[in-house]
C-alpha cells in the first residue's frame, strides 16, 4: 500500500483500499507545476496527498489548499470544464481520480465513493461560505432606505412569525424534482425515494423560512411561488440578492454543515416548498442507496455553480476589473436566478 495515503481512506477496510487504488493514480508534483487550468476538459477529482497548492481564477489567486484537500469536484460532478487554474506552491504528491474511476466503484459498492461524494459535497459548501464570507467583507451595499423590507424589518418579522406562517401540505415531489434544474435526471425510483424524504409546507407572506445568522436544519426547494433572498452587508446597509421561483434551491450550505444561514429568505406572497430537515437527510445520506449517491451529486453540482459565478465576480473586483461588490454573493446564497449576471 502507499507510503502515505489521504484522510479520505481513514477507517475503510484495507481491501477496498486497496481497490480504491487501483483507478487512481499518484501523481508527483514540483515547485510551480501546472495540475489543472482554466478551460481544460479533464474531469478528474485530485486528493492532495503532500503539499501545497495555489488556486487561481482569471489570473488572481483564490485560495490555497494542503494535505487532505480535494480539487477538481466542479468538473467532475458537472462534466463541464475546468473553472480555475491550479498549481504547486511546494512539492509534493496528489492522488487523481476521474469519472469512470469514481463510478466503478460506486458499481462496485465500494465505500470510498461515498466517502468522496461526501468530501467533495463538504469541501464545495465550504468553499461556497469562505468566498461568501470574503464578497460580504468587501460588498459596499446599499442603505436600508433604499430596501425593503428592511433590516429591522427582518427581526419583527422573524419574532411575529417565526415557523407559524406554514402548514404541511400534499406535494407531488417527484415531479418537482424532475423539473428542478438543480437535479440531473435519473430513473423515476430515484425521484420517489428522495421525494419521500421531502415534506411539503405552505407558507404565507412574509414568512422567514430562513434566518441570516441563525443555524440552519433544513433546505427546500420551491414548488410554486416566489422567494427574496436578501443579506446584511455592514452598518445598516442590507442587499436583495435574489429572487427564487418554482424549482430553484436554497439552504444547501447551512443544512450540509450546521453552520448559520448566510442570508435571509422570506416568501413573496404564498408559498409551497418542499423541506429536507437535518434528521431526514443524514438518514438518507448514510443509507448507502443509489438515491443518496444521486442527491449528494446534485448538491455537488448545485453548489459548484454557485461557487464558479461567486468566483468570477471576486476575480473582477479584486483585479480591478469589475463593479463594486454590491450584489455579487448572490451566487453564494441559493440556486436560482440572481438579480445580476444572470436571468
Amino acid at each position: 500500500m502507499e507510503r502515505m495515503l489521504p484522510n479520505i481512506f481513514l477507517g475503510m477496510p484495507s481491501s477496498r483500499v486497496v481497490e480504491a487504488l487501483r483507478v487512481a493514480q499518484r501523481v508527483e508534483l514540483a515547485v510551480g507545476d501546472l495540475l489543472m487550468d482554466e478551460g481544460d476538459q479533464d474531469t478528474s477529482l485530485v486528493v492532495v496527498v503532500e503539499g501545497k497548492l495555489a488556486v487561481w481564477k482569471g489570473g488572481v489567486q483564490v485560495g490555497e489548499v494542503g494535505e487532505g484537500a480535494l480539487l477538481g469536484e466542479m468538473a467532475l460532478f458537472t462534466g463541464e470544464e475546468r473553472r480555475a487554474k491550479v498549481t504547486a506552491l511546494t512539492r509534493g504528491s496528489v492522488l487523481v481520480l476521474d469519472a469512470l474511476g469514481l463510478k466503478a466503484l460506486r458499481r462496485a459498492g465500494n465505500p470510498v465513493a461515498a466517502r468522496v461524494e461526501r468530501e467533495a459535497l463538504q469541501t464545495v459548501a465550504s468553499r461556497v461560505r469562505a468566498v461568501g464570507e470574503r464578497i460580504g467583507a468587501l460588498a459596499e451595499g446599499s442603505a436600508v432606505a433604499r430596501c425593503l423590507p428592511s433590516k429591522g424589518f427582518f427581526a419583527r418579522v422573524a419574532s411575529l412569525l417565526g415557523g407559524g406562517g406554514r402548514e404541511q401540505v400534499a406535494v407531488d415531489a417527484a415531479q418537482v424534482l424532475r423539473g428542478s434544474s438543480f437535479f440531473p435526471s435519473v430513473d423515476r425510483e430515484v425521484e420517489e425515494t428522495v421525494g419521500e424524504v421531502l415534506t411539503g409546507l405552505r407558507c404565507g407572506s412574509g414568512d422567514f423560512l430562513c434566518t441570516e445568522g441563525e443555524e440552519g436544519e433544513a433546505m427546500y426547494v420551491i414548488a410554486s411561488g416566489q422567494v427574496d433572498v436578501l443579506i446584511e452587508t455592514r452598518d445598516d446597509r442590507v442587499e436583495p440578492i435574489a429572487r427564487l421561483g418554482p424549482g430553484e434551491v436554497f439552504g444547501t450550505v447551512a443544512l450540509i454543515q450546521r453552520q448559520p444561514r448566510m442570508a435571509s429568505c422570506v416568501a413573496r406572497g404564498e408559498v409551497v416548498v418542499l423541506e429536507l430537515d437535518r434528521a431526514r437527510w443524514e438518514e438518507l445520506d448514510q443509507s448507502g442507496s443509489k438515491a443518496a449517491s444521486w442527491l449528494r451529486r446534485s448538491l455537488i453540482r448545485g453548489l459548484s455553480e454557485q461557487l464558479d459565478y461567486a468566483n468570477a465576480q471576486l476575480a473582477e473586483h479584486v483585479g480591478g476589473r469589475g463593479a463594486p461588490l454590491s450584489r455579487a454573493s448572490a451566487g453564494v446564497t441559493a440556486h436560482g436566478r440572481f438579480l445580476e449576471g444572470r436571468a
